[in-house]
């Protein structure tokens, strides 16, 4: 516990996570499917997000993390041009052309919380 402590301890203020939502979204196309014929884009997007809380009596700060991924699949060819593999920073309408047909959607997510020294807490 004690070594624990110590490495949370050395964070500089600087490195502390910035709190906000960022998400990035990537597509990439499959020309070959069994099941559908000219093939499919699968995608994926994952929405990043960072929470502050309030001050711990120790000089902390306690911070949540949460990631959400989204898989989606799409017939033929569905992502805008030139964006074929590419990770852009936004939502699955900045990467996939209107009227592009979808096909399924799956999603998870993951958090957890961790408490690091903020010098505004003292």
């Amino acid at each position: 516990m004690i070594a624990a402590l110590a490495f949370v301890s050395g964070v500089p203020a600087a490195d502390l996570p910035t709190p906000g939502t960022k998400t990035t979204t990537k597509c990439r196309f499959e020309p070959r499917s069994e099941l559908l014929d000219p093939g499919i884009t699968l995608c994926n997007s994952q929405i990043s997000t960072i929470t502050a809380g309030t001050c711990n009596p120790d000089g902390t700060r306690t911070f949540d993390f949460g990631d959400r991924f989204v898989a989606r699949e799409y017939q033929g060819k569905a992502m805008r041009h030139g964006l074929n593999g590419v990770e852009v920073q936004g939502t699955f309408e900045d990467v996939v052309r209107p009227h592009a047909r979808f096909l399924f959607e799956g999603s998870g997510f993951d958090s957890f919380q961790e408490r690091l020294p903020d010098p505004s807490c003292t």
